[in-house]
């Protein structure tokens, strides 16, 4: 991973310049992890929103209990934090806490909730999430905004994540319209959490809790451009099952086998490499390039199906 690429630099930056786009309605912008489930049933996902057209950035820790119950932990109160737009679906208040980020490595997040929670987070690219990554960069403003552009990639990065639904524009609990768009996205390699005190284990799917031997699992942590929300369902889990990459280089440990990933959502994985090396990977060019080879090697589900 190029150290201009890596999530350390890309949340340094965003921290060190917030920015919003131009438009009406309410914009924040920053990066997070979508969300993360442990074999506890316990299930975390961040945000550090480091430009809020309401008020100033602020940092927002979703917690959902083993039994469903959701509570939010923020540096900001409820009106200038998520719970702004998520409080209908939770079951406590909000908390006032502080949240501390500390980077460890380029790679390695860790995320403290005062004395309550102590979150570490291991990120890491793989194939899926460079060709994400390349179109979210690629992509105009104007197609962040539009619902037909985002039900497609919606329906598109959910399977190939393998994080299951991914919604891009819809409803909030508490009645706002909502679009994103994840402009970065990472794979998370694993992860490590203790709240007060209780090892939550290892990273699992949720619906898995309680099979004998857990699963490794990864989430999706992701460089928000900008998520816009306007006037007039609970946060959606975003487990991932296990990722098939391996190391293939001692030498080059950022070097993993990727074959598997390319037959399965590009088909003839020889001939598209060949084609890449034709286009221009910066711009709309190379978008186009994915949308139109993406999904050859096995067809997406239904639009219905989880």
């Amino acid at each position: 991973m190029s150290a201009h690429n890596a999530p350390r630099v890309v949340a340094e930056d965003a921290e060190a310049v917030p920015s919003l786009p131009p438009g009406e309605g309410e914009w924040i912008s920053g990066y997070g992890v979508m969300g993360l489930s442990f074999a506890s049933g316990d299930y975390f996902a961040l945000r550090s929103m480091t430009a809020a057209s309401f008020g100033a950035g602020y940092r927002a820790l979703w917690h959902r209990g083993p039994e469903g119950d959701w509570t939010v932990y923020s540096t900001s109160d409820p009106e200038h934090s998520c719970e702004r737009y998520i409080g209908a679906a939770c079951s406590h208040p909000s908390v006032r806490a502080d949240i501390d980020l500390e980077w460890l490595d380029d790679q390695t997040l860790r995320v403290r909730v005062g004395d309550t929670l102590d979150w570490t987070v291991a990120l890491r690219h793989t194939l899926v999430t460079r060709m994400m990554t390349a179109m979210g960069r690629a992509m105009p403003l104007w197609m962040w905004t539009s619902s037909v552009v985002l039900a497609l990639m919606g329906r598109i990065a959910g399977p190939m994540l393998g994080v299951g639904k991914v919604r891009l524009a819809g409803d909030m609990p508490n009645g706002q319209r909502f679009t994103a768009a994840p402009v970065r996205i990472w794979a998370v390699e694993n992860s490590l959490a203790t709240l007060a005190g209780r090892d939550l284990g290892a990273p699992q799917p949720l619906g898995r809790r309680r099979a004998s031997a857990a699963s490794g699992c990864r989430s999706a942590a992701s460089s928000c451009a900008a998520s816009r929300t306007s006037t007039p369902s609970t946060p959606r889990d975003a487990s991932r099952r296990p990722d098939a990459s391996a190391n293939c280089s001692k030498r080059h440990p950022e070097c993993r086998a990727d074959s598997h990933e390319y037959v399965r959502w590009i088909g003839d994985d020889i001939a598209v490499k060949r084609e890449a090396y034709l286009v221009n990977w910066a711009g709309l060019p190379y978008m186009r390039f994915l949308m139109g080879n993406v999904a050859h090697g096995a067809p997406l589900p239904p639009s219905g199906s989880g």
